[in-house]
């Protein structure tokens, strides 16, 4: 794959999208691009646990697409990392009174957290409100 550039971008996202997908793959289940680089993964009936698992799954597949980005800090002698992926995890039984904007804020907590302990880390939100 191109290393730099738009163009180079955008493969790496359809890639990283086509990983998913591979993973995720029953008719209930959403795959969307929320935002720059991040997706939504929606899984519905599933419980925490089995959503971890995907999760888990997401980051080996991405990690071993072995999509190399420039890097100042790489240990390697190359300067070059693979890419890696951060996940947030929240899981959430219907409840009225629940709102999308509530889960949407555990999630980008949670996705905060793993990209700050670095790459291929999976963070579950509190099961706090």
């Amino acid at each position: 794959l191109p290393i730099y550039g738009y163009k180079a971008g955008d493969r790496c996202l359809f890639e990283v999208a086509q990983a998913v997908k591979r993973v995720v793959q029953r008719p209930e289940d959403l795959v969307c691009r929320y935002g720059g680089e991040i997706f939504a993964i929606i899984l519905p009936a599933l419980d925490e646990q089995a959503c971890e698992i995907i999760g888990r799954t997401i980051l080996t597949r991405i990690e071993a697409l072995r999509i190399y980005q420039s890097d100042e800090a790489a240990s390697s002698s190359s300067g070059y990392s693979s890419l890696t992926t951060s996940i947030g995890l929240a899981s959430v039984a219907p409840t009225p009174g629940l709102g999308l904007e509530g889960l949407v804020e555990k999630c980008d907590r949670a996705l905060q957290k793993a990209k700050i302990q670095g790459g291929n880390t999976l963070i579950r939100a509190s099961t706090q409100a």
